[in-house]
């Protein structure tokens, strides 16, 4: 949305840099015709399918000043990629300069909300594990690799390790959280108005004594928490974790790898299997509806389209 802001570009799949005499956009082949379109000639498209095509670390390596400062929002870029970037920008002794006061948010007039619609609270009839049996398993796996502290990142985690689902990304049933597990407490960050009475009585009966903080809170919070730890402590973040939150804590103390909801949600258990199925029935006969539609169409001579009713 930033982007799609910034430059005018609406497609789902876009990076910008922007200098203080130039403003490039990579996209790849599915966008190249829309973001001609879309964009004024104050921008550069960058046609990162095509191979003549640096990447973005390689063309600030390569058009910026040697000891350039680099800013980034460090909410929003992985902390892998920061470690490859950064060693990259080393080589002209350029650096980072990580700012959480994203630059576009600061001139962004009537940005839209984000959403606030209502959790949905996913009975164990659909997920066939409680939380709290979820994250027993999980502070098994932690105790086996000395983590006293977990962080789920990743919003289908989230929602899987809570046995919740939201809208707040349109046709993905996740909402925007934190999950923060320790060796005795569970931690939830995320808009505190959501947490209503029936999702507090459905963390209640699904054994799960959850804490629930506002989403902002989550950088301070488990800053604090690797605070109380000790040298043998280790903290376990996704591999696909913001720099903002692997940054909290030194890289000797980190674990960088799959969590243990990751590969818990890959093995389906029976009532999943089940949803899977019944899910797969009601698609099948949507598609075999619209092939019947269709096949009658063509037949009776209508010309048929995208648009076609």
């Amino acid at each position: 949305e930033r982007v799609k802001y910034v430059s005018g570009f609406t497609g789902e799949s876009a990076y910008a840099i922007i200098t203080m005499n130039k403003a490039l956009i990579w996209v790849d082949s599915r966008f190249y015709i829309s973001a001609a379109k879309e964009m004024d000639d104050s921008w550069t498209m960058m046609k990162s399918s095509e191979e003549s095509t640096p990447s973005r670390s390689g063309w600030l390596v390569d058009n910026l000043k040697p000891g350039s400062k680099v800013g980034i929002d460090p909410n929003v870029m992985p902390y892998e990629n920061y470690n490859f970037w950064e060693n990259k920008l080393k080589t002209k002794n350029m650096s980072f300069v990580p700012d959480k006061t994203n630059l576009i948010d600061s001139i962004w007039d009537k940005r839209p909300a984000y959403t606030n619609a209502p959790l949905m609270i996913m009975d164990i009839k659909y997920t066939g594990k409680e939380i709290g049996k979820k994250v027993e398993e999980v502070r098994e796996s932690m105790k086996k690799q000395s983590a006293t502290i977990l962080v789920v990142t990743e919003l289908d985690g989230v929602a899987y390790m809570t046995n919740l689902r939201g809208g707040d990304i349109p046709y993905n049933p996740v909402f925007y959280g934190y999950l923060i597990i320790t060796v005795t407490e569970i931690h939830l960050f995320t808009d505190e108005k959501r947490i209503t009475p029936e999702v507090k009585e459905h963390f209640k009966a699904e054994k799960a004594d959850i804490i629930v903080h506002p989403y902002a809170d989550v950088h301070t919070f488990l800053g604090n928490e690797i605070k109380k730890t000790t040298k043998t402590d280790m903290v376990w973040i996704p591999d696909t974790s913001a720099y903002s939150i692997a940054s909290l804590a030194t890289p000797d103390s980190l674990i960088v790898d799959a969590i243990p909801a990751q590969l818990m949600k890959s093995i389906k258990n029976e009532a999943e299997i089940k949803g899977m199925t019944e899910s797969a029935i009601r698609d099948s006969a949507a598609l075999v509806s619209y092939l019947s539609w269709l096949e009658s169409e063509v037949k009776a001579g209508h010309n048929v389209n995208e648009i076609s009713e």
